[in-house]
């Protein structure tokens, strides 16, 4: 039976991901996020021989009619200075891959808590996933997803120092997965032990390379920024019941409202119940809620490219699927030993 759910979660992770990549070719960029059209105006503008910072300060002249004020205007340079030695053509087929990714580490993260909960999992992110594609596939967000998901699997597997290496990836491409190192040291001192403060070493250190590296950040973009211009601030929407629904739903529809609603409160009730148990659970719930609360906060709908698929990894576990490891074989009773009288 478990090779039988596993195959099938394996075929639907790749149907579900080949699906999002045709729909996002289909669309091209009618319609488009407005952020979207920033990234590949910057792409565009590298592709021509102009630095990220230099790019990325022109793009948002383009959308803004103004020059940016903030650092947090600027987004790290990594997955853009991969993705401009690749033609524009290729950039949604490139994504496929990611979405790809998402949807198979979502997989093994789910299948270690019973047979039928990878399955189920990966068909709750691949709606997430069919919601991003038609407007976020050039966010950062999207791009360091994979290395976040595979670091709640180093977690599980008491590897902290894979775990922390690939949250610091993560963090690199987008600062918001940072909260992957904060509930890794979190998850540490809570844990108890004779040991804990020498565990908490590769969190520390990877915190202290993240800090560096957006020390470096903050240098490189305070040379783009002006005095006078325009920065999108926080909580520019209203919070209303209106907008919180948009925030949970991959798909803008009663339908898909409804679905974003179970599926946020589900896969949050899943962290918890596994928290004690495993390590990627109790990670990934308190950076997902964390994130959520941010996003409500920031008003950033699109942020929940960063915590939803997390969660439905273990959204299994709120349904009472995943539960069940699979048994083990009982070990034989020992046979009788003749004793002499």
């Amino acid at each position: 039976m478990r090779r039988e759910f596993d195959v099938a979660a394996v075929v639907l992770a790749l149907a579900l991901a080949f699906a999002a990549t045709v729909i996002g070719v289909r669309t091209g960029w009618h319609p488009a996020d407005a952020d979207e059209i920033v990234y590949r105006d910057t792409l565009v503008l590298m592709r021509h021989r102009a630095g990220f910072y230099d790019a990325q300060r022109q793009a948002l002249i383009l959308k803004e009619h103004a020059p940016p004020t903030s650092v947090r205007a600027i987004r790290p340079p990594t997955i853009y200075l991969v993705l401009r030695w690749f033609p524009p053509s290729s950039w949604r087929w490139l994504v496929g891959l990611v979405y790809l990714a998402d949807l198979l580490l979502v997989w093994r993260l789910a299948r270690a808590h019973g047979p039928p909960a990878g399955l189920l999992a990966v068909a709750v992110a691949g709606i997430w996933v069919l919601g991003f594609t038609m407007y976020l596939f050039l966010h950062a967000e999207v791009w360091g997803l994979p290395f976040f998901l595979a670091g709640l699997l180093a977690v599980r597997r008491e590897k902290p120092w894979a775990a922390a290496a690939l949250f610091l990836v993560a963090a690199s491409i987008r600062e918001l997965y940072v909260v992957g190192l904060l509930g890794g040291i979190l998850f540490t001192l809570t844990a108890g032990g004779s040991r804990r403060h020498s565990r908490a070493l590769p969190w520390l250190t990877g915190l202290a390379a993240g800090a560096a590296l957006y020390a470096v950040q903050v240098a490189l973009s305070l040379g783009v920024l002006s005095a006078r211009g325009y920065n999108a601030r926080f909580g520019n929407e209203h919070r209303t019941l209106s907008f919180l629904l948009r925030l949970v739903a991959p798909i803008n529809s009663g339908p898909g409202e409804l679905f974003g609603v179970a599926a946020t409160v589900l896969g949050i009730a899943g962290c918890a119940r596994l928290a004690r148990r495993d390590a990627a659970a109790a990670v990934a719930g308190t950076g997902s809620v964390a994130l959520l609360l941010a996003s409500v906060w920031a008003t950033r709908v699109y942020w929940s490219a960063c915590w939803a698929l997390p969660i439905a990894a273990f959204l299994p576990a709120a349904l009472g699927i995943s539960d069940r490891r699979p048994a083990r074989p009982a070990a034989p009773e020992p046979a009788p030993v003749a004793v002499a009288c």
